[in-house]
């Protein structure tokens, strides 16, 4: 069965992650601005660059820019890529997610809440009910796995409480690496509800009609 590969999200420092901008996992060489910015005879060393990084991917050859543990460029910030199996629409607003990441973590994890809200109507068949009730909806009728129920509340409540802080103390989370947490949850529910039940389904399809016939009848008996 096909599974997501691990992702890394970029650190400071650190000599391998997934670029932000190629999203492969690759070796990462760091550069003072000072090295950069004094290369071809450019401006002389100011202590106001410390701060600023350039970080070049082994893989594709573009940089990321840093100032102190923050990603400036691209905005992205590190955030992996929608999984290949959700639906345009859901992408589009999980690239959105990614685009503000930068800028505003906690209206990454919002957009990701739609997201969630959308990829429960597309399996819901679509209905004028709040993301919660859907969701216990989906457990009553079984079509949840207990890890999947947990992925599904876990960014409900955190992009809520991003939102609305008083609902839930985050003081001491880094909002970056929360989102990011956020962005992994949607790939792994996507993976999950969507990936590994069209490949069991294609693995079933697969088996010859009497054996399917045979475990048609079987069923039957239970009910």
């Amino acid at each position: 069965m096909y599974m997501m590969p691990p992702y890394t999200a970029p650190k400071l420092n650190e000599a391998a992650f997934n670029c932000p901008l190629c999203n492969a996992y690759s070796t990462q060489e760091w550069h003072s601005s000072h090295c950069i910015l004094n290369r071809y005879g450019g401006m002389l060393s100011d202590a106001r660059l410390d701060k600023v990084q350039f970080c070049t991917c082994e893989y594709c050859k573009g940089y990321s820019i840093w100032v102190g543990e923050k990603i400036i460029y691209p905005l992205t910030n590190g955030a992996p890529l929608p999984h290949s199996e959700l639906s345009t629409e859901i992408k589009d607003i999980y690239n959105e997610a990614r685009g503000i990441m930068s800028l505003s973590p906690r209206s990454a994890c919002a957009l990701l809440r739609v997201a969630l809200e959308n990829l429960v109507d597309e399996i819901m068949a679509r209905n004028k009910k709040t993301l919660n009730e859907n969701i216990g909806s989906l457990v009553k009728q079984g079509k949840l796995p207990d890890t999947i129920q947990k992925a599904m509340d876990v960014l409900r409540i955190t992009a809520d409480a991003m939102l609305h802080p008083n609902t839930i103390d985050l003081e001491n989370k880094d909002n970056r690496e929360t989102a990011i947490g956020m962005f992994n949850l949607l790939n792994i529910i996507a993976q999950v509800l969507i990936a590994d039940r069209k490949k069991i389904d294609e693995y079933y399809d697969g088996l010859p009609k009497p054996q399917k016939d045979s475990i048609e009848r079987r069923d039957k008996k239970k009910t």
